[in-house]
């Protein structure tokens, strides 16, 4: 057989036109050229949607004073189709986190080992679902509009078993994680809030006991304070002001993920539109900010950690497709 994968008795070579014979040969000639081609193909097939474990030995590592490298993920999982939307993350156990995406009502329970869906199930009717948080075994999930479902098992598929109408002056609200210390869910709404000041931006929290908001924010930020630490240590982001006038960080902090950390007890909040990390004590002092690198952060929507303080991030998919990046952590 030719490597073409066409055969020709012998005793027919001689017998064929000069025209068939130089057209057999035309086409070995661009079949030739194609296998190389076909191989890359079969070889990309094989290795599209497998996460991407980094080896640590062949990456220089540039720990922040988190105890983090933003800069290189340990590890990259790519998520099915139907996470695109991927709005939200929470841990689990140490191999096992929750999701939602922005569209519809159904929880997803993702294996971190396996990189699949273990399982799924619907909690409400579609809607923009935007943040999640675990509780013992239930699992709250918040919609942009403040309203809060209550899934009493993630355990036991079903609907939520209530929900909660918190009443939150804010209209588009994507950050929510849980305060351990203090039995409450922090709310970090995107949009500024009504009432006020636009130098502050705030958290507010839903009391676990009565099931309520607490009636004033639980956290402030002061955005000059934060615009002074972006002055101060040299932060990469838009600057501006008026003539004659020494220009400012543009800076809006426009919540749409938090996180606690379960080792050293910080606030993570990120700002997607702005790609920025930032950190904070639980009285709203800054503490950190990192410019968030717009490539592989497409768009962050998602944070949670493991209980030995591993990071996870997630991005929704726009024109590529959704992941996790993980990041290990390094005490300090």
């Amino acid at each position: 057989m030719s490597r073409s994968g066409l055969t020709i008795p012998k005793r027919m070579k001689n017998k064929l036109p000069v025209t068939k014979r130089m057209e057999i040969m035309k086409f070995r000639k661009i079949m030739a050229s194609f296998i190389p081609l076909i191989i890359l193909l079969i070889f990309s097939c094989q290795t599209s949607g497998t996460s991407d474990d980094r080896n640590p030995e062949s990456i220089v590592r540039n720990y922040n004073q988190l105890g983090y490298d933003l800069n290189n993920p340990d590890r990259i999982i790519p998520l099915p189709g139907i996470l695109h939307e991927i709005s939200g993350i929470t841990e689990i156990d140490t191999s096992t986190i929750a999701s939602i995406q922005d569209e519809d009502g159904v929880l997803f329970i993702f294996d971190l080992t396996d990189n699949r869906i273990k399982s799924q199930f619907f909690f409400g009717n579609p809607g923009d679902y935007e943040g999640i948080a675990r509780f013992g075994k239930r699992i709250f999930v918040l919609r942009s509009d403040g309203v809060i479902f209550e899934i009493s098992d993630y355990g036991k598929p079903g609907r939520a078993s209530a929900s909660y109408v918190t009443g939150i002056p804010a209209k588009d609200n994507e950050g929510l994680c849980y305060d351990i210390k203090n039995n409450r869910l922090l709310i970090g709404p995107k949009s500024n809030i009504e009432g006020e000041k636009k130098s502050k931006r705030a958290i507010y929290g839903f009391d676990l006991v009565t099931r309520k908001l607490i009636e004033k924010p639980v956290i402030k930020f002061d955005m000059s304070e934060i615009r002074k630490y972006a002055v101060k240590n040299k932060l990469d982001v838009p600057m501006a002001g008026k003539k004659k006038e020494k220009p400012e960080p543009i800076i809006e902090l426009r919540t749409s993920a938090l996180g606690i950390h379960p080792l050293t007890k910080k606030l993570y909040l990120i700002s997607g539109i702005e790609k920025l990390l930032f950190v904070f004590d639980l009285n709203g002092t800054v503490e950190y900010i990192e410019k968030l690198d717009p490539v592989m952060f497409k768009q962050p929507e998602g944070i949670t950690f493991l209980t030995n303080g591993d990071m996870i991030i997630s991005n929704e998919g726009q024109a590529g497709r959704a992941n996790l990046l993980r990041f290990n952590y390094r005490r300090k």
